[in-house]
């Protein structure tokens, strides 16, 4: 780790530079979307996660493409659960494959996200008259989830939903470094101004 320091009209600030990537933030799940997967259509609806998020928030793990049998890269640090979906914030491992994926992510090379989930209670079924899954989406039956326990969210290239999506990856500790180093420079600049 490197540590950088800046001397500005007699202040002295030190920024520790941070190799890496710290959180991630994503769409989930978005809801009110119909996903056609296989054999029937399937919609969250809003809120269907907000028992788990509530209950065991804290332990559930950022995966890569739904591998259990590996390390996490992230646990969740922060939901929002809105009309629209399920968004969160993920701490990020230091650890290679987390930052690997991370620099994926932020190259736009793995910006899907998927969610592992047991469904509990579904609010209705739509039924359609001429059921061949054979045909596609048209042809199958819609179920309206409005409860699931969530199990994991995963990183992959290929979301079930195409809004789930990866929104930003940071480095928290560059971030806030480099604020402070902007506002020095400023307070710099006005000092310099007023001469």
């Amino acid at each position: 780790m490197n540590i950088e320091t800046r001397l500005f009209g007699g202040f002295e600030t030190r920024a520790e530079e941070v190799n890496g990537y710290t959180f991630l933030h994503g769409r989930a799940v978005p809801y009110n979307v119909p996903e056609y997967i296989g054999t029937f259509n399937e919609v969250h609806l809003p809120g269907s996660f907000a028992k788990t998020i509530r209950e065991a928030a804290a332990a559930l793990p950022l995966l890569l493409f739904h591998d259990s049998k590996q390390f996490p890269v992230g646990r969740i640090d922060k939901w929002e659960d809105t009309e629209t979906g399920l968004d969160g914030v993920w701490k990020l491992d230091s650890g290679e494959n987390a930052q690997r994926a991370a620099k994926l992510a932020a190259d736009g090379m793995l910006t899907g996200m998927s969610i592992g989930f047991k469904p509990i209670k579904n609010r209705s079924i739509k039924r359609v008259e001429k059921f061949d899954p054979r045909l596609g989406a048209e042809y199958v039956d819609t179920i309206f989830r409005s409860e699931s326990k969530l199990v994991e969210v995963s990183l992959t290239p290929t979301p079930a939903f195409d809004d789930a999506r990866v929104t930003l990856v940071r480095s928290f500790e560059n971030t806030r470094a480099t604020r402070k180093l902007e506002a020095w420079s400023e307070i710099v600049e006005n000092l310099r101004q007023t001469r």
